[in-house]
């Protein structure tokens, strides 16, 4: 079937008698071959008295084409005139093919000639075909080619002109091309003139975004670019695929702006807003830095002033610096008002210390883990020096010293009191096995109290779990051996003469497996131990449900940040290792609740002290130690006499 045959197979859908002039009688032969189902052809010429009173009064039912191979006569000549104008007229120019092909009206036709190339492709022809809707004229069916030269589904200027930014940051210029091809240019850069106020007499996509950045910048030239251009660029940082073009353009007219020497003498409160350069941030994050070093701005105006960026474009690269300013002042602010703090008895500091002050044990690990994640960046450098000053001479030794009076003034290390490691299987584990509730012990290596406070704000913050905070004392030496072996069922804790290997009532408590023989012994039920990443392997619903079945006490062992902090060659990851261990920890629970476990303690051996800079030699006691020694490190001794 041709293209002729086509069209008016499916104007007759629509139509009973067709007209179709033939002025040049070019098409005669494909008239004369026409077979048309259901429709009668005639050849009009000079006989339109018969041709009419066939039509509408011998066949007023049937289905008609009628072809001329003249021109379309003038109105007051035209004796088929009222006929013409009830029925249809077939045209058979290229521009009129399209249109009656599209099933558009032929007023159309001088639309479709300008846009010929445009409309030569069936693709577009259809695409357009499927986004028309009734009553479109000229500027909604323009609007739509755009929105086909685009890609895009609705017809939309802001989107195209994302998708143009987005074309030009990669440095393809097949829309410029295809909007002089399909004659669309005038019309598409018209738009923005309306829409936008942006005149040029050879307007680019470049110089437009050029304008607009400068009419939205703070510091910037207020051209007469129209408000809605703010929203153009919001709605650019919004949209997620064009977010990395946003990121090429804006870096290119910072460049062209000067933006960073117009920044130098402007004020934090006027680069505040700006969500235009990413070089605003880096100056926003110096004059912090700068602030809090010099101790002149307060965490509040800090905390205020962050707030200020965190819906902005470019924070979520920039999280971990504003991280380390916020965590920075309210370090400063904690230690200034607590570092000088002394107590009367030993229950006074560790209710004291669990009550508020882990937050600068705990602050300092998240601003030097944020650090970090900086890559250490020379940015903080001087903020980094600070705190690390501040953590290590204000509040490590000044408050240690202070402590040290406590400590002085102790005959014994109480092992008997309630808060003691020692008690914590009788004071925390007992009346779990006495209420017959199944219960999981989870040990991980050296999770100091302010780890487990963050865990259990995690906790808390998905609502589908209990969760309470609570201290215990460590054992003394504040090392793994006693302090696994502490955690146990136990009557008598001994260590090992000539090592640092502790025993519960005469059993090794070395390794998993020794701990597993001693709770099975001592703990009087269905007991087990087993190390944490060989949990994590079971499958909850098949061998990790059985497995569990069988037990009512299970402890699990993790060794993450004791194994990172105690190694030469990785100490100075503690701090991920703390960071990684409370998802992993996050993640264990969420295993156990799924084996139907419903009853969970999180607990450690021991803590650990970190600081971020290297410790010099004169740091460290130097103590001459008499006796018989067992075991010697830098933190303790173990032997007799």
């Amino acid at each position: 079937m041709n293209k002729i045959e086509e069209a008016l197979v499916k104007r007759f859908q629509e139509h009973r008698v067709i007209f179709w002039y033939d002025e040049k009688e070019e098409l005669r032969d494909q008239f004369e071959e026409l077979e048309l189902t259901d429709v009668d052809k005639i050849h009009v010429e000079s006989n339109e008295f018969e041709v009419k009173y066939i039509v509408n009064r011998q066949s007023p039912d049937s289905k008609f084409l009628l072809y001329f191979n003249s021109e379309k006569p003038a109105n007051e000549d035209n004796w088929l005139l009222d006929m013409e104008l009830a029925h249809h007229v077939f045209h058979t120019d290229q521009e009129a093919m399209f249109l009656q092909e599209m099933g558009m009206d032929y007023h159309f036709k001088e639309l479709v000639s300008e846009h010929i190339e445009f409309f030569k492709a069936k693709e577009r022809r259809q695409k357009l075909v499927d986004l028309l809707s009734e009553g479109d004229q000229h500027e909604e069916i323009r609007d739509k080619m755009l929105a086909i030269l685009f890609g895009t589904e609705h017809a939309d200027l802001s989107t195209f002109l994302h998708i143009h930014g987005t074309a030009f940051t990669n440095k393809n210029e097949k829309f410029e091309r295809d909007l002089e091809r399909f004659a669309l240019d005038k019309f598409y850069w018209k738009q923005i003139e309306a829409k936008y106020n942006y005149i040029n007499q050879q307007p680019s996509i470049y110089d437009f975004l050029l304008e607009v950045f400068n009419a939205n910048f703070i510091l910037g030239n207020k051209t007469g670019i129209a408000k809605e251009s703010a929203l153009l660029l919001s709605l650019w940082q919004d949209k997620y695929s064009f977010r990395e073009s946003f990121d090429v353009v804006s870096e290119r007219v910072s460049e062209d702006l000067d933006v960073k020497s117009k920044m130098e003498k402007s004020s934090l409160d006027e680069l505040i807003s700006d969500r235009l350069f990413r070089v605003t941030n880096l100056k926003i994050i110096h004059e912090l830095v700068g602030l809090l070093v010099e101790g002149s701005i307060s965490k509040d105006r800090i905390y205020q002033l962050i707030k200020q960026r965190e819906n902005k474009f470019w924070y979520n690269e920039f999280e971990h610096f504003y991280a380390c300013i916020k965590y920075a002042a309210e370090l400063k602010d904690l230690i200034s008002t607590h570092k000088n703090k002394t107590y009367q008895s030993f229950d006074e500091g560790a209710k004291d210390y669990s009550g508020g002050l882990y937050k600068i044990d705990q602050l300092y690990r998240n601003f030097i883990w944020n650090y970090r994640e900086t890559n250490q960046n020379k940015i903080l450098a001087d903020l980094t020096e600070k705190v690390n000053k501040i953590y290590a001479n204000d509040w490590l030794l000044t408050y240690n010293n202070n402590w040290e009076d406590v400590i002085d003034k102790l005959e014994e290390w109480d092992t008997s009191s309630i808060k003691s490691q020692s008690n914590f299987f009788s004071v925390h584990v007992t009346p779990f096995i006495q209420k017959k509730q199944r219960l999981f012990v989870i040990i991980s290596d050296a999770f100091r109290y302010e780890c487990g406070a963050e865990l259990n704000d995690l906790l808390m913050k998905e609502n589908r779990y209990e969760s309470t905070l609570d201290y215990m004392i460590s054992s003394l030496p504040s090392y793994t051996q006693l302090g696994m072996a502490s955690l146990l069922p136990h009557k008598q804790l001994r260590i090992q003469e000539n090592s640092d290997s502790v025993q519960v009532d005469d059993m090794s408590t070395t390794g998993v497996q020794g701990r597993m023989k001693v709770l099975q012994k001592n703990a009087r039920i269905a007991a087990t131990a087993i190390g944490a990443d060989d949990f994590f392997k079971m499958n909850s619903a098949t061998e990790g449900r059985e497995f569990v079945k069988n037990h009512d006490l299970i402890y699990i062992y993790h060794n993450r940040i004791d194994k990172t902090g105690d190694d030469k060659t990785s100490e100075e990851r503690v701090f991920d290792a703390a960071a990684e261990e409370n998802e992993y920890l996050r993640d264990l629970i969420k295993k156990i609740f799924n084996m139907n476990g419903n009853n969970v303690i999180v607990t450690a051996d021991h803590g650990f002290i970190y600081q971020h800079e290297t410790l010099e030699e004169s740091d460290f006691q130097n103590v001459d130690v008499k006796g018989e020694v067992w075991k010697e490190n830098r933190r303790f001794v173990i032997g007799k006499g």
